[in-house]
């Protein structure tokens, strides 16, 4: 009889365990980038939402990530001194920049893939072949499109975005990245005179 009843309590205990846990996994949402898979809680609402935010910081680490590569690329495949102080400018601002881009993602629990994209991978494959005045013009080419792109992107975010922290964080980036814009043309403007 005993043994009757400790079976009924266990299997009453697993039936009611089952219906607490089958809400909490599949309450979940999934977001993807290439490998890195984040899954986030659908109770907190707010995550949901952020799904655009959460996209933008990961790619704006993946960006950053890049930067610092290709700056060091330059100090070591460039020919010009314009090319090369502005390959560590990048590496300078970018690095100060990626830490900021940790913090607030370990703050809103974003896992980052700590390496560019496949995309920028291969750009910076391609730039890595080159040396001297090839890839001083392939390089401030680059630097002049990717930060248009990467303008339009954060003003996007600071538009679009529902997260005000991330929104913040990105309206204060802007003036970097123009700034960044600004030197890119400089030295390119530098590159035709000779």
């Amino acid at each position: 009889m005993m043994e009757l009843i400790k079976n009924t309590i266990t299997k009453f205990f697993y039936a009611e365990m089952i219906w607490l846990v089958i809400p909490l996994i599949s309450a979940v949402v999934p977001i993807e980038n290439e490998k890195t898979k984040i899954i986030f809680p659908v109770h907190n609402e707010s995550r949901v939402d952020i799904k655009a935010d959460i996209k933008f910081i990961i790619q704006a680490s993946e960006g950053g990530l890049m930067e610092v590569k290709l700056g060091q690329l330059a100090q070591n495949n460039a020919s010009s001194s314009e090319v090369k102080k502005f390959g560590k400018i990048m590496i300078e601002d970018h690095s100060k920049t990626n830490v900021e881009i940790s913090v607030l993602a370990h703050g809103k629990e974003i896992v980052l893939s700590g390496k560019p994209n496949k995309k920028l991978q291969t750009k910076y494959q391609v730039l890595a072949k080159k040396t001297g005045a090839d890839f001083d013009k392939a390089y401030i080419s680059f630097m002049i499109a990717d930060h248009k792109d990467d303008i339009a992107e954060f003003e996007k975010e600071v538009q679009n975005g529902k997260d005000s922290e991330i929104k913040n964080w990105a309206l204060n980036k802007i003036p970097v990245l123009k700034h960044h814009l600004h030197l890119a043309n400089e030295a390119c403007a530098s590159l035709k005179k000779h």
